[in-house]
């Protein structure tokens, strides 16, 4: 304290990096990964993290990720003009518009070709 309000340090610099990296944990570093739009955790607890969707794009991704175990569950494309709301096992809570534009819920099952298996 007496060191710090003369403008001193206690010890030099590179004393406190030692220090900081001796708490911090060896990880890999981050995959390259596109840019993150949106991001939801589900009834499950499940992370749902949406590409980021170009102006006009009619198609949109989520990633599942397990968040316990920090693992790729499964991929999901989506029309790009639906709003998930929420989600549990295989079925989806979305807000879309109908052909008159006006909102509506609808819970709907996961297509095996809408969901794609994680690594």
């Amino acid at each position: 304290m007496e060191a710090a309000s003369d403008g001193g340090f206690p010890f030099a610099p590179s004393e406190v990096e030692e220090r900081l990296l001796s708490f911090m944990p060896d990880r890999p570093a981050n995959e390259v990964a596109p840019p993150i739009d949106a991001m939801l955790t589900d009834f499950d607890s499940r992370l749902w993290v949406r590409d980021y969707r170009l102006p006009g794009q009619d198609s949109v991704t989520w990633r599942v990720w397990d968040i316990d175990r920090e693992r790729l569950l499964f991929t999901v494309s989506m029309d790009g003009e639906d709003r998930l709301l929420d989600a549990r096992g295989d079925v989806v809570l979305l807000r879309r518009l109908d052909a008159f534009d006006a909102h509506q819920v609808v819970v709907t099952p996961l297509r095996p070709e809408q969901a794609k298996g994680g690594t």
